[in-house]
């Protein structure tokens, strides 16, 4: 039997080898496109993992986690922050900073299931927007924390 880098078998299911941050993210990416629609526009809520030129504002880009290990001590855990980043070209911030309010409203303190972990509750941390230095794009970033314990 082959292993992988971190030491499981090659053969395991897809599921049992994906970094925990992932399945978190997953689980987001499922909940809020049933959860979230903007009144103003078709859906926004397709959430891409990286900003391609010339795709059509607005939308939602997942982006940096950052894994820490967990305060419990006699289990195994991990806090998860996950970033999201939301693109629009709307004249002022209000585009990004509703849809931010949506991704908020639809996620925070919101359960996610998480194969292999006890459930799990995103908690919001804090967002803000910018114009980017062209001028021309509204860059909103909006941050989420998951404290997840394995089973």
């Amino acid at each position: 039997m082959v292993s992988s880098r971190d030491g499981r078998a090659a053969n395991s299911s897809p599921s049992s080898v994906q970094p925990s941050h992932r399945r978190v993210v997953r689980s987001m990416r499922v909940r809020s496109p049933q959860a979230v629609q903007c009144p103003a526009r078709p859906p926004w809520c397709r959430c891409w993992t990286r900003c391609a030129p010339g795709r059509t504002k607005p939308y939602v880009t997942i982006g940096e986690d950052v894994v820490t290990p967990g305060p419990a001590v006699d289990v195994e855990s991990e806090e998860i922050v996950t970033t999201l980043h939301v693109w629009s070209e709307h004249a002022g911030l209000s585009e990004a900073k509703v849809i931010m309010g949506q991704i908020k409203d639809a996620l925070h303190n919101r359960p996610l299931t998480v194969a292999g972990f006890r459930p799990v509750r995103l908690l919001f941390l804090h967002s803000r927007a910018f114009t980017q230095p062209d001028g021309m794009i509204r860059h909103g970033v909006i941050q989420f924390q998951a404290r997840i314990e394995r089973l």
